[in-house]
């Protein structure tokens, strides 16, 4: 019997490892380097791929599909890959194509895990199935939930939400307990199957079986809003309640005078059995409120007993409502134990004031934030009034991620965590949702000497009492308050005011900070607290990076490591006056063409920066394409050009060449990224310049490389002037159909999209859907109509060739002579044979006079008005060769506009057929080829084309599909309201 796909132990077939592997192990093999080293993604797909075409063992056939299966539902491949294997798997087999194409939608949408499949994922994926999941709630009770791969810890608290009537569904997360162990998943994008995937994994370490870990999920409240109120929903309250008792009772949290648990218990008994006195009832609230320690050193009679005597002295006559006692427990839990309900995110110091410990857990709670060590001892704390900014560079999560918080005691801190995004957000949210509510403000200036009795008198650091007028519109910059001094009410400017973050009246010390200057705040903090000495930050090198990936150091530097001085030599990684005889890493050195493109580029950027002897040329872009051409093409090798950049700037004292070296970083960064080994440690050497003018605009390049991707062409000439001028702004032309023209601030990362946009909202049109730049090379492009590509009758042209007349030369008759010259720019060119050129002229002239005394613009109405009848208006025309219609021309051309796509005789302009956007199935397209699939497996076909324009024409479908799916949508949702 052939052992199950779970259980089949592979031995000595390959030099993975030297040990059997079951199939779960395997799996984490293949699909944990695809999410660890996003770069293979593509090839670990091609490779699947391979193997299921022409596959005829139907065992490995099922196998591979199960793989494929679980790739796509923990790792997406890149863009330019999704299209060809989503047409694989819409190919494949009828039980696995839906369900593969629905994963690789998901995990597209919720993005790539952070850990490879479970066993419990293996398991379900052989069935095609849904993983079932019960979730245990703080009431006891408990709530199964489907979960697939992509499911995240958002969807299972809203799933969890809907299926409990939770409206309140702020604070509430998703956690994760094995053994003793209890770990929030928060409930934000962390996948819920990498928490089980690393349970299974701690398991396995452990000596037993990933089917064997018992791990538990709860659905528990995490941290409250500064505004909770409890009477908005009782579902919450009473989960919240629930858990806060169970908390008590397994110590989590902690009264600290006996009396207030007995008064908790008592509350407690009133809220499940109400106010009659029973011992049976009293013990069961006994152990559901006291813990095992206290138990054991006091019976659960006296504990009864003392709960019941304060049940009867608090409800002797009075009778409230239970849900009010439980949002009393809940405030009281709240104000009394806010750092248990705060969210934690690890980080560390990056700088600012000292603090005892530089590696510590930023706490976000209601409060404010608070900085605890490991063990929880508070280090620093600042209520949400004492927070003046926030800011944070939202770099790659894989390193160098940070948060920036100052307040209003003058202290700004830098923290690195690769939470720094959700730290940020979660504190400018409470901030914003607290100024919104907040009723006080403290004035900025004086204004005294206001006559006009609506506007409120004040002097400068006067509290205002805020007060709700709907008459008096907050987002036109006027607001109505009552200053506390003077009892005085009126309207004030907005910019007159600080709106305080909090609901209630702020302490006077955070009104005297709120009135300072920043320089006297940091003086007072100066004075509070003795400063230590700033240390300065050390330069961060490719030193360590080098020792994995640098080639050795060259043989002659070796052998003279008797002498100290010698191992200089060694630092292959900082600044050299030498050109190379073999690139820096490794694996350019084993490529001999990439050898001499290396050593070539690192002797270019020597002469750029000023550091090889001869003639100083940086004049035009001949060394800048000399650096990145190649690596824009190669991308073995633009880690090296990188390197070399780094290397040079690394330990240089030639201010000079610094400077230009600079200049290069900032090109490259606008070029490509560096690899994801690479990249840690590039910006790490940005983060540790802040001296350096283009080091915190390298930073921002990078992250927008990293994010949009590479560029296909080397610097442009404007470019490297801008920067050699250290201006990263560069201004171009844009030329107008009506003969204007105007300047456009572009950037390295600019999109041809990104540049439409602008325009439209300069120029302030409606929308930029239609419109596209064009580039002139030589001559001006002659508009469509006049290269004759829509079908047109003579009457119809005879018509628009007297409005063009009109439009250039209104009502000026003395050119009337000068038409048949002119035939060119009024007549298509295919039909100037039509008639001769003084019929032409005589009937334009006809026309012309027909139109006397409209003006322009009216001529250009009308003459839109005509086109638009058109079945071609607005289309956009590509001649290609077809070869997939027998009954077709070779050269056809294809018009794609708003109605779909139209393949069009080029001779007789007649539409051979149209195919509306909602037919279209699929198309792809390559440097020679577009192709285009219409209709179903059924009844379908294709287009096949040659083209060198295919991805324009592939640009240009995409668009228009993704314009049509989002009308298509509005329409079901209006229909459906």
């Amino acid at each position: 019997m052939n052992p199950s796909l779970g259980e089949e132990r592979l031995v000595g077939e390959n030099s993975i490892t030297d040990r059997p592997m079951s199939n779960l192990e395997k799996l984490h093999f293949i699909i944990g380097n695809g999410i660890a080293r996003p770069n293979i993604r593509d090839e670990i797909y091609c490779q699947i791929c391979k193997q299921l075409s022409e596959c005829y063992s139907k065992n490995v056939y099922a196998r591979g599909w199960i793989l494929m299966s679980l790739c796509v539902g923990c790792f997406p491949p890149t863009d330019g890959f999704m299209k060809y294997l989503h047409n694989f798997i819409r190919n494949g087999p009828l039980g696995y194509a839906p369900y593969c194409a629905e994963r690789l939608r998901r995990t597209f949408a919720n993005g790539a895990r952070r850990e490879p499949p479970s066993y419990l994922e293996l398991e379900a994926t052989k069935l095609k199935q849904p993983i079932k999941v019960t979730v245990t709630l703080m009431s006891g009770l408990s709530c199964s939930a489907s979960v697939d791969s992509a499911t995240t810890a958002n969807e299972l608290c809203k799933s969890l939400a809907g299926k409990i009537g939770l409206k309140d569904t702020f604070g509430f997360s998703i956690y994760i307990a094995l053994y003793d162990i209890f770990s929030s998943l928060g409930s934000g994008r962390d996948h819920v199957l990498d928490a089980i995937s690393r349970c299974e994994q701690y398991v396995k370490r452990q000596g037993g079986q990933e089917r064997h870990a018992a791990w538990r999920l709860f659905f528990r409240k995490e941290i409250f809003t500064p505004w909770h109120d409890c009477s908005e929903d009782a579902v919450s309250t009473d989960l919240i309640y629930q858990q806060i008792i169970r908390g008590i009772r397994f110590g989590e949290y902690q009264c600290e005078k006996e009396e207030e648990l007995i008064d908790v218990a008592a509350k407690h008994y009133y809220v499940r059995f109400g106010a009659d006195v029973e011992t049976e009832k009293g013990v069961k609230v006994v152990h559901a409120c006291i813990s095992d320690k206290l138990l054991r050193s006091k019976s659960p009679e006296k504990w009864c007993q003392q709960i019941t005597t304060q049940v009867k002295d608090l409800f002797v006559s009075e009778r409230p409502n239970a849900l009010k006692f439980k949002g009393q427990l809940v405030d009281s839990a709240r104000m009394k134990w806010p750092l248990l309900f705060s969210r934690f995110f690890e980080a560390s110091k990056f700088s600012g004031p000292t603090l005892p410990k530089n590696q510590l857990v930023v706490a976000v709670n209601w409060l404010g934030i608070s900085f605890v060590d490991k063990n929880e001892k508070l280090l620093l704390k600042r209520s949400f009034p004492e927070i003046t900014g926030v800011n944070t560079n939202r770099a790659s999560k894989l390193y160098g991620q940070s948060v920036t918080v100052t307040t209003l005691q003058g202290e700004t801190y830098t923290l690195t965590s690769g939470y720094a995004e959700d730290i940020a957000d979660l504190i400018v949210m409470f901030l914003n949702g607290l100024k919104m509510r907040s009723e006080y403000a403290v004035t900025l200036h004086s204004n005294s000497e206001q006559d006009d009795p609506i506007f409120l008198k004040y002097e400068k650091g006067d509290l205002i009492k805020l007060i709700k007028n709907e008459e008096i519109i907050q987002d036109y910059g006027w607001i109505q308050g009552q200053n506390e001094r003077t009892a005085k009410i009126g309207s004030l400017s907005l910019e007159s005011v600080y709106i305080v973050p909090t609901l209630v009246k702020p302490p006077s010390e955070v009104m005297t900070l709120i009135l300072m200057s920043p320089d006297q705040r940091r003086q007072a903090s100066q004075n509070a607290q003795v400063k230590e000495p700033e240390v300065k930050i050390k330069a961060y090198t490719l030193e360590e990076f080098s020792y994995d990936h640098f080639r050795p150091p060259a043989k002659e530097s070796m052998c003279k490591v008797v002498l100290p001085k010698a191992r200089v030599k060694d630092r292959i990684w900082a600044c050299s006056r030498e050109p190379l005889r073999q690139p820096l890493l490794k694996r350019v050195s084993a490529s001999t063409e990439m050898v001499v493109v290396a050593c070539q580029a690192f002797t270019a950027i020597m002469r750029y920066m000023g550091d090889y002897p001869g003639k100083l040329a940086k004049s035009g872009t001949e060394l800048t394409d000399l650096i990145f051409s190649v690596a824009l093409q190669e991308d073995t090798l633009q880690d090296e050009i990188y390197c070399q950049i780094v290397k040079q700037l690394t330990d240089n004292c030639n201010r000079y060449s610094v400077d230009n070296g600079w200049q290069l970083l900032w090109l490259c960064t606008g070029l490509f990224p560096p690899s994801n080994a690479l990249l840690p440690h590039v910006k790490r050497f940005l983060e540790t310049h802040p001296e350096e003018r283009l080091a915190a605009d390298c930073i921002q390049r990078l992250n927008k490389v990293k994010r949009c991707g590479s560029r296909k062409n080397p610097p442009h000439l404007l470019e490297v002037e801008a920067i050699q001028l250290w201006s990263t702004k560069i201004l171009h032309k844009i030329y107008f159909p009506n003969d204007t023209d105007e300047a456009f601030e572009i950037f390295t990362s600019t999109k041809a999209k990104d540049l439409c946009e602008s325009i439209t909202t300069r120029l302030k049109l409606s929308s930029s859907e239609g419109l596209s730049l064009f580039l002139q090379v030589e001559d001006k492009e002659l508009p469509k109509y006049l290269r004759g590509y829509h079908q047109c009758t003579k009457e119809d042209a005879i018509q628009i060739a007297a409005f063009l007349y009109k439009v250039k030369f209104n009502d000026d008759k003395s050119q009337f002579l000068h038409i048949p010259k002119m035939l060119k720019d009024l007549v298509p060119e295919d039909m100037i044979r039509m008639m001769s050129p003084e019929e032409w002229r005589k009937s334009i002239v006809a026309v012309c006079n027909r139109h006397a005394g409209k003006t322009p613009d009216e001529v250009k109405l009308a003459f839109l008005k005509l086109l638009y009848r058109w079945a071609t208006f607005g289309s956009a025309f590509f001649e290609v060769k077809q070869t997939s219609e027998p009954n077709f021309p070779d050269i056809v051309r294809i018009a794609i506009n708003k109605q779909g796509v139209t393949v069009i005789n080029p001779r007789t302009k007649v539409a051979l057929v149209t195919h509306p956007y909602n037919k279209i199935s699929n198309w792809c397209s390559g440097s020679t080829y577009f192709h285009m699939s219409v209709g179903n497996l059924v009844r379908g076909g294709k287009i096949l084309c040659e083209t060198s324009l295919g991805y324009k024409m592939d640009d240009l479908l995409t668009s228009y599909v993704s314009a049509y799916l989002a009308t298509a949508k509005q329409k079901t949702a209006r229909y459906n309201a």
